[in-house]
Formats: C-alpha cells, structure tokens, sequence
C-alpha cells in the first residue's frame, strides 16, 4: 500500500497493509513478518499518521510471534499442526475450518506444549468446563 500526497505522488511504507472491514471502511496496518498486525488510526497522509507508522514499525519488534512456540513432536500443539495439513480439515467448509482452528489455537496457547500421550479424559472435560460461557467452543 502506498500513500498519496498532494503533489499525488506515491509513496510505499514498508509492511503497511490495508484491510476493507465488512462495512468498507479501510484500515491501515503495519504487519511485519511473523509479528502481530498493528493498526495505525490516524488518517493516511498526516503527520500523525507518520508518527504511528513509525512507531508501529519500532514496536513490532517487540511485539509476540503469532504462533505457540516451537511445536515438540508429541505434544498438543504438534497434533494440532498435523491434523491442520491433513485432507479431513482440508475437507472441511471454510467457516468451520476458521472455527476449529481459533479453537484449537485458543486451547493451544495453554496447553499446546504438553504432551497428548499424558492427557485424560479428565483434561479434556476440565478444558471443556473452562469454556462452559461460550458452549459452541466448549463442544
């Protein structure tokens, strides 16, 4: 994406993105590779917008990968990652393949290094009963 000035010159920001929301308003990001997207809410072409950019592009340094850390043969998160290339969730409707993906990320973001060899039927109704406000996540 690139910014226009009022000499309508062009300019390209490094790793600002641009995403429509559903009711066609843009919004500007920094998304820097295996970083969290940062929002720039200023309006394109202001200094303001400037300086968030700036600011967005110091931080996403700092900013946390988006992914579990390195997924251990065995362990939950490793499975996860398997059944995401398998053909059965390949298979699977888009919406539901976003759904059980937010799922099972969400649940593997706490219990994503520990072993699935160990876990018991009592893990897998505590995470359950974890998430009893939101039923449609807890099945």
């Amino acid at each position: 994406m690139g910014l226009r000035s009022a000499d309508d010159m062009h300019v390209r920001l490094k790793y600002l993105s641009e995403d429509v929301d559903r009711h066609g308003n843009v919004r500007c990001y920094v998304r820097a590779p295996g970083k969290r997207k940062i929002r720039i809410r200023a309006f394109p072409g202001t200094s303001e917008f400037m300086e968030e950019y700036q600011a967005a592009v110091a931080s996403a340094g700092d900013s946390p990968a988006r992914q579990a850390s390195e997924a251990k043969r065995g362990s939950f998160r490793y499975l996860c990652i398997r059944y995401y290339a398998s053909v059965t969730y390949k298979s699977l409707d888009a919406s539901t393949r976003n759904w059980q993906r937010r799922a099972l990320d969400e649940i593997a973001q706490d219990h994503g290094a520990k072993r699935i060899a160990m876990m018991l039927p009592r893990h897998v109704r505590r995470i359950r009963d974890a998430k009893i406000e939101t039923p449609a996540a807890a099945n």
